[in-house]
Order: C-alpha cells, then sequence, then structure tokens
C-alpha cells in the first residue's frame, strides 16, 4: 500500500524472478573486472610499499650511521662545492674553529676561520684530472682562527669530491688541530739540530753503522767525518778493521792505530749498540793524530839528543878524572910488567910463583880499567828506553862504580849509601837510572861546593814497599827555593850559573818513561832531596 504518489511520479514494478540473466549484464562484468584488478593491484602495492619502507629504513640506517660516523670523527671536516662555497661541515668543525654549521654554510672565501695569508688549497691544486690520483689528499699545514681569536695549527687534507656519477662536484677538506704534534715536532727538530750542532762541534770523526744481511750503510754522522772520510761508510770500516784490539764484554774498545788506506795515524773508540728493534749498529768516535805522531817522534829523538848530550856533558866534565883513574892502573900495570922483565931476566932460576902474582896483579889492574871503560861506554852508549826485570843491586853496584869518579872529581865530597840488606828485581832501564842518579848526584856535589857548605855528604837511600822501591838522593846544601821548584824541571832552566838547564829535564822524562815523576821536597836540617820509584818485579 502507498500514499497516492505525487502526479510527477509515476512507479513501475517487475517480477524479478522472471529475470534470471541480470548477472549477464556487460556492467556488472566489468564492474567484477575492475574490482579484481584493484585487489591485485593494491596486493602489487602493499608489496611494494612494504618494500620501499624497508629501503627507507636501510637508508635512514646507514644514514644514521654515517651521521654517527662523521659525528665521532676527531677531525673536522668541510665540503664545498666547485665554487669554494661550504655545503657541508660535521660536529668537529665547530669545535676547532668555533663556528656552527649554519654559520659556515653558505659561506665563500675568505671563510671566517682562515687565518692563513695562502690561497686555498683547491686554487693551488686545480683540475683534479690533471694531478697524479695516487697523490691524493694533498697535505697542507696551516693556521686556523678560532672564533674566540685564538689561532691553532691545523694538519689540512684536501682531496676532490665526486658524486656518484664520477663528475667532480667539489672539495673535501679535513682538519685537525696539530698544535701539540707541532710543538712535539719543533721540540724534535731543535733537538736534532742542537745534538747535529753538537756532534759538528766535536772535532773528530763521529760516525755510526748500521750492519744488515745486505751490508753495511753509514747512519749519522757529522760534518768532520765528511770532510776527511767521505759520505761512505768506507772510511768507518777501514779505520775499524785496522784496530786489532778485541771489544770487551761491554761492547766497547779504544785504540790508537795506523790506517794503511788513509796513510794517517787515529785514536778511536768504538761502541756496538743493539737498537730497541733489534738491528746492530758501530759508534765510532775517530780522531786523526798524526800530526801529534810525528810530533812524539820528533819529540822523542829531540830527547834521546838530550839524553846522549847530557850523558856525555857528565862524561865530559869528569874527564880528566877519567884519565886519572885509568892511569893509575896503567901506571901499575907498566911498574908490574917492568918488575916482571927484571925478575926473568936476571935472575938465573925464574921464581915461577913470583912472576905468577905478579902477572895477577897486571890482570887485575887490566880488569879495573876494563871495568872502567865500560860502565863509561855504557853510560854514554845511546839507544832507546828498553823496561827489563833488572837487580837493583846491579844499577847501585854499577853507580858505585862511577860515584868514584865524582869523589875523585869534587875533592871533600862522600857518597854514602842507606841500602836494605836486600835489593829486590826492579822493572826499568838499568843504564838510565844509572843517569838520572849520577845527574843527582853530580848536581848535588856541585851546590854543595858552590855554597860552601860544611857538610859534604850525599846519600843515596833506597826504601823498599810493598810493590816500589824508593830512591832518593839527598844533601845537606843550600837548598831550592819554592819559586825554583816549579820551574825546575823545565827545558832550558838551571840554578847554576854556566848551567844549560837539560839535566833536570832528561831526568824527568828518563822518570815518566818508567811510569814515574820525579820529585824534589826540602831535606830535614837544610838541603834538598829527589825522589822517585822504580816498580818491583814478582
Amino acid at each position: 500500500a502507498a500514499d497516492p504518489l505525487p502526479p510527477s511520479i509515476q512507479l513501475y514494478g517487475c517480477n524479478i524472478v522472471e529475470s534470471p540473466l541480470i548477472f549477464a549484464s556487460p556492467l556488472i562484468y566489468w564492474l567484477g573486472a575492475l574490482m579484481l584488478f584493484l585487489l591485485i593491484s593494491l596486493f602489487f602495492l602493499n608489496k611494494e610499499m612494504r618494500k620501499n619502507q624497508a629501503d627507507l629504513d636501510r637508508a635512514n640506517r646507514e644514514l644514521e650511521l654515517r651521521r654517527s660516523i662523521e659525528d665521532s670523527i676527531s677531525s673536522a671536516i668541510v665540503i664545498t662545492d666547485l665554487e669554494n662555497k661550504i655545503v657541508y661541515t660535521n660536529p668537529a668543525a665547530q669545535v676547532i674553529t668555533g663556528y656552527s654549521e649554519d654559520e659556515l654554510q653558505g659561506k665563500t672565501p675568505p671563510y671566517p676561520f682562515w687565518a692563513d695569508t695562502s690561497v686555498l688549497p683547491a686554487t693551488l691544486l686545480g683540475d683534479p684530472s690533471k694531478l697524479d690520483p695516487a697523490a691524493f689528499p694533498y697535505r697542507f699545514d696551516l693556521l686556523v682562527r678560532h672564533k674566540d681569536d685564538e689561532q691553532l695549527n691545523v694538519l689540512l687534507l684536501a682531496t676532490p669530491f665526486y658524486s656518484s656519477y664520477n663528475e667532480h662536484i667539489g672539495w673535501i677538506y679535513m682538519m685537525r688541530d696539530n698544535t701539540i704534534e707541532s710543538q712535539s715536532m719543533n721540540l724534535t727538530n731543535d733537538a736534532i739540530a742542537s745534538y747535529q750542532r753538537l756532534l759538528n762541534s766535536v772535532m773528530s770523526c763521529i760516525s755510526v753503522v748500521s750492519h744488515k744481511p745486505t751490508g753495511t750503510m753509514l747512519g749519522i754522522h757529522n760534518d768532520h767525518y765528511t770532510e776527511q772520510l767521505g759520505n761512505t761508510a768506507d772510511g768507518h770500516l777501514a779505520i775499524s778493521r785496522a784496530c786489532k784490539i778485541p771489544f770487551n764484554p761491554q761492547g766497547s774498545r779504544e785504540a790508537e792505530v795506523w790506517v794503511d788506506s788513509l796513510e794517517r795515524w787515529f785514536s778511536i773508540t768504538e761502541a756496538r749498540v743493539t737498537l730497541p728493534g733489534g738491528s746492530h749498529v758501530t759508534l765510532q768516535s775517530a780522531q786523526d793524530i798524526t800530526q801529534r805522531k810525528i810530533n812524539e817522534k820528533e819529540l822523542e829523538d829531540q830527547t834521546n839528543r838530550m839524553e846522549n848530550s847530557s850523558r856525555l856533558i857528565t862524561l865530559g866534565e869528569m874527564a880528566s878524572t877519567i884519565t886519572h883513574e885509568i892511569n893509575q892502573p896503567l901506571t901499575a900495570i907498566t911498574a908490574y910488567a917492568n918488575t916482571a922483565i927484571e925478575v926473568i931476566g936476571n935472575a938465573p932460576e925464574v921464581n915461577r910463583g913470583q912472576v905468577l902474582e905478579i902477572y895477577k896483579k897486571i890482570a887485575n889492574q887490566a880488569g879495573r880499567i876494563d871495568k872502567i871503560i865500560k860502565n863509561i861506554r855504557a853510560f854514554a852508549k845511546r839507544r832507546p828506553t828498553t823496561l827489563e826485570n833488572v837487580p837493583l843491586a846491579n844499577v847501585i853496584n854499577d853507580t858505585q862504580e862511577l860515584g868514584k869518579l865524582i869523589e875523585k872529581k869534587y875533592a871533600g865530597i862522600r857518597i854514602i849509601y842507606e841500602l836494605p840488606k836486600v835489593l829486590p828485581n826492579v822493572l826499568c832501564d838499568p843504564v838510565q837510572i844509572m843517569q838520572i842518579l849520577m845527574n843527582l848526584i853530580r848536581n848535588a856535589a856541585e851546590a854543595i861546593l858552590e855554597a860552601g857548605c860544611t857538610d859534604r855528604t850525599i846519600a843515596v837511600i833506597a826504601k823498599v814497599g810493598a810493590n816500589e822501591v824508593e830512591l832518593q838522593v839527598a844533601d845537606h846544601g843550600p837548598g831550592i827555593s819554592d819559586t825554583m821548584k816549579a820551574s825546575l824541571f823545565t827545558p832550558f832552566f838551571s840554578t847554576k850559573k854556566n848551567g844549560l838547564g837539560l839535566g833536570l829535564s832528561t831526568c824527568q822524562t828518563i822518570a815518566e818513561s818508567h811510569n814515574t815523576r820525579l820529585r824534589v821536597r826540602d831535606n830535614e836540617g837544610g838541603g834538598t832531596v829527589f825522589v822517585f820509584d822504580l816498580k818491583i818485579c814478582s
């Protein structure tokens, strides 16, 4: 039932049971196809959206990781485009420069933190395609002005910035505060320079040679080494090979060596050192002593001449005494020979015992002459110092024989010998020790007679110690002042009116060759004592 409808509306009806082909309508077919397409599209769209979301999540995570890495880098990163406009900075850039990312974004040169007067590295490098890729990144040392006006020494690394299409789109700069390292480097350079100046100030050839299986290599060396031996290890090795003394347990040795290849003398000190890395080096200090050796040889020759002159002077001064000493036994020999002639010629029968006694006396007198001549010849003979194991008693006995000549030449002089019962063997040159004693005895005799001293005794004293024998020549003469003592052993210094000043200087040289020194002191009760030591031989 329905209320009456307005005249403008007409109502139609049909029996749907009587229309079974309604779904066969083309409209319904296309609607169904559309729905199926939409469902399939929604399925693939949803799948793509989930994939995109996963890619987006992965990209976000990668972006966050990269951002975290950039934030964790202590070096400042500044990226510019080709116009040198800043397009990116990391947090470390704010720490080094004091400027935030917003303050630096879009800035063009001169940058607010750029304190160096040089141009940008990008300007210096130019087109990266023309540069050697193996040389990147390029290193620069520059100054950075912090926002608070503090200046920092910065190490800057510059490298080109490429797009994903390998297109050069800008530059990447990495900056690291290098102030402490720079200061350390300056200190190290100063230390190295000071060390090099120190080495160059040494007037010896200083060199270090490393030893490797592949050979030797010259390391640290000073200018003196370069001037004398060149810039190779050859000079070092030649000097080292010339030294025949082995290294001691501590790995060092010292010697004076003649190097044939260099034709020079060197005084060397060498030390073997193992470095922390395990490599082995030899440190050598070699000083050229060729001129010193020449001077020493000339001095030795001069000393030998002085010693010989001193001995000859002594013998010359005693020439008359020596002549008298020889004439006495010669006169006796003549008398004994005449007596023998008379006995043999006048007696009808030769008294064999009487003649034999006469010949014995002649032989004794001839032996006396022979001994005097041998002592004089040994005393006057020039020879190099030779230290031998010698009985000291023999040296004293020979000195006594020559001392008798002193007593006869200088009337009133008496030489006494204060000796222990047993004298040991000593290490000495007997002739040279006898020369010292004779020189000291003669000097004492002349000083006593010149001063007119009443006590004219000269004492030769030997005191035996644990390792040495102390020999003394003591007198009670006028003595020697302290002023003169300071110059007493200087060549050509003499306290005598006509003295040459060679005697005591020569004696001191002889004493030094025996590893001792001649010393002088005042004698108790007046006079002078000269003392020197000789080493006892076991």
